[in-house]
């Protein structure tokens, strides 16, 4: 490997992290190092979802705080090992998708059972149980986001703290051949409601579509699409559409004070006859923000 290979170069001498610092000691020391990762600076990627966190169950169950130099069968050490890379836990969150969910849930699930298996411990009942079958309907959001509002996907982290309604729930269970939106996102701030609508392909070659902003007793707006086109109107609320739909909806026009719980669901019709509607089973519930709008994120 690339690690024996530089062992062998004489302008190279390979050595351990200890085998370093036994030979040049520490100047400082770190009190603290901050827990965090390479996105957003925290582990929401990787936990806090109910797949995910039935997936750290499971192999929390299997370790059951053993060291792992104290495992001695060095099959079962490797399937262990295996089943901790973080990979895994990236897939079981619901802003991934592999395209092959299925199959890294069931080679997960398989890596557990040989541990207990090689072992020669009993494997739980619920490992033979799918993961990624435990999903909710939505996804909330986790940071505010304030993105320009103009129909493209302008930067990777202009979208990243939003929420959105989770793939094998949106478009289909209502009506499996009005799958118009592949994705709808929502986030935001003091200002603003921003929504991110992601066409399928075949938006562009349906017409007659009519989609509503519901936030409930009556507070209702809407706007049209014509082979996969908006058709531009005098709107409270600025749309834009490229490759994606963009909308930034003002909380002001919903005339309702800081504090406020209210239902919120976007519904597509065509011809009057509800063709979809996000989320479908749950109501959706946002609180009109005020100055100390950003908290919410953190309770």
């Amino acid at each position: 490997n690339l690690y024996s290979r530089f062992g062998q170069q004489k302008e190279f001498r390979t050595a351990t992290v200890s085998e370093m610092l036994s030979e040049i000691p520490p100047s400082n020391t770190l009190s603290h190092i901050h827990a965090g990762s390479w996105i957003n600076q925290d582990f929401h990627i990787w936990s806090g979802y109910p797949a995910a966190n039935s997936a750290w169950g499971l192999l929390n169950r299997a370790r059951q705080g053993e060291k792992i130099e104290d495992i001695k069968n060095p099959e079962a050490k490797k399937s262990i090992l295996a089943a901790e890379g973080s990979d895994w836990f990236w897939w079981y969150s619901p802003e991934h998708s592999s395209g092959r969910d299925e199959e890294f849930d069931a080679l997960f699930r398989l890596f557990l059972s040989n541990f207990y298996r090689l072992q020669g411990e009993v494997e739980p009942e619920n490992l033979h149980q799918s993961i990624t079958s435990i999903q909710e309907e939505v996804c909330f959001p986790n940071n505010p986001i304030t993105p320009e509002i103009d129909g493209k996907e302008t930067t990777y982290f202009e979208w990243l703290g939003a929420g959105h309604f989770l793939r094998g729930v949106l478009a289909g269970t209502m009506h499996p051949s009005a799958k118009i939106i592949r994705t709808l996102y929502f986030g935001w701030d003091e200002n603003n409601l921003y929504l991110r609508l992601d066409p399928d392909p075949s938006f562009a070659d349906e017409d007659g579509f009519t989609f509503c902003l519901d936030f409930g007793s009556g507070r209702r707006w809407s706007f049209k699409a014509e082979n996969g086109t908006i058709i531009p109107g005098s709107y409270p609320f600025a749309i834009s559409q490229d490759k994606i739909i963009e909308i930034s909806f003002p909380w002001k026009e919903l005339g309702l004070p800081p504090g406020t719980e209210i239902p919120f669901a976007v519904e597509v019709r065509r011809n009057e006859h509800l063709l979809d509607r996000y989320p479908q089973r749950a109501g959706l519930k946002l609180i009109v923000p005020g100055e100390d709008y950003k908290e919410i994120f953190w309770k």
